[in-house]
């Protein structure tokens, strides 16, 4: 630094920037001389030091397999960190706490569901970091992530990653139909009861119960708690069913016909239901003929003689007692023969 001249008293000054290309303390060394003669040289010299830390740029990124997953299907985080250097970074930790909506299945690495222990990250280097959960809400979730190491990181906007998915409504709709009683005879008025009953989590719109009634059976009456029945199609509609409520539809049908009958019903919805196995349920009942009247049946025909099988004579009579007739003749029969053996006699 080539200052020139400085007067008795006069003080200038020189200020350098500059980039550390190592690490650890490093000494800078200053001296100044003159023409003039100096007869106190201990203060011709000067230094200072520094302890230059390493530093490191980690960059995270996230990505997820589904985007839009539906309520409880299973998603794949993938998270990578890497180390732009200039120096090694250690002790590299990733801070991801799985959010609500979301349940922790398994990872590849050291993931213990709060935070990934990294490890080391030479210059450079990157690792990848696997999670799988299951979607267990509806509506947007988001997932955040950050990273850091014992390095001093002097650009913190590439430390955070954050991600979304949109997971759409969802319901479970379970049905269920029950007949009033098993045996019926034909002619009989069969009463069912079929119920709907929305599990959740979210609103169920749309609902659409298609009966599917047996050959052997008709249609008498129907009485439903919500929505309207279409007797003809056997269509029963119902415009949404919030989460925890239930729907019942009431039909009488008359049974045309003996033989088992097994009657169907389905539910279905535009909303997505992610349980299948109840949407279908049926009912089974017994219908037999009715007994036909046996003119030869004592139960039947009051007067059908038990004893052989054959029409009571004596009560086809409308005209006296039987009992009494039956005297009146053994009486004569008895005079009518006395008087006969008399005369032989």
């Amino acid at each position: 630094w080539d200052i020139g001249s400085l007067n008795v008293g006069e003080t200038q000054y020189l200020n350098i920037t500059a980039i550390s290309n190592a690490l650890g303390e490093i000494i800078n060394d200053v001296d100044v001389t003159s023409k003039e003669y100096d007869w106190n040289k201990t203060n011709n010299h000067d230094d200072s030091m520094i302890d230059v830390k390493p530093v490191v740029d980690l960059q995270i990124t996230k990505t997820v397999d589904n985007p839009t997953p539906k309520y409880g299907q299973k998603v794949k985080w993938i998270i990578t960190v890497t180390n732009k250097g200039p120096n090694k970074a250690n002790n590299v930790i990733v801070y991801e706490t799985i959010p609500e909506g979301l349940t922790f299945l398994k990872s590849n690495g050291m993931y213990d569901g709060k935070s990934w222990n990294v490890g080391n990250l030479n210059i450079g280097e990157s690792k990848e970091l696997q999670i799988i959960c299951k979607v267990t809400s509806t509506g947007e979730i988001t997932n955040h992530a950050n990273v850091k190491s014992d390095e001093y990181d002097p650009d913190l906007t590439n430390n955070d990653a954050n991600k979304s998915i949109i997971v759409p409504p969802a319901s479970d709709l379970s049905i269920t139909k029950i007949a009033s009683k098993y045996d019926y005879k034909v002619g009989d008025v069969i009463e069912y009861r079929i119920e709907v009953v929305n599990n959740g989590p979210d609103t169920a719109r749309n609902i659409k119960v298609k009966e599917i009634l047996d050959d052997l059976l008709k249609i008498k009456s129907f009485k439903v708690s919500m929505g309207k029945f279409n007797k003809f199609a056997l269509t029963w509609t119902i415009d949404s069913l919030g989460y925890g409520e239930s729907a019942i539809l009431y039909i009488k049908a008359i049974a045309t016909g003996a033989g088992i009958v097994k009657n169907k019903v389905s539910v279905t919805s535009d909303t997505f239901d992610y349980d299948l196995s109840n949407n279908n349920d049926y009912a089974i009942v017994n219908v037999t003929e009715k007994p036909v009247d046996d003119p030869f049946n004592s139960k039947n025909n009051p007067n059908m003689n038990l004893d052989n099988g054959h029409e009571n004579i004596l009560e086809k009579h409308p005209t006296g007692n039987p009992f009494w007739n039956l005297v009146l003749v053994l009486v004569f029969s008895i005079i009518f023969f006395d008087g006969s053996i008399s005369k032989k006699r």
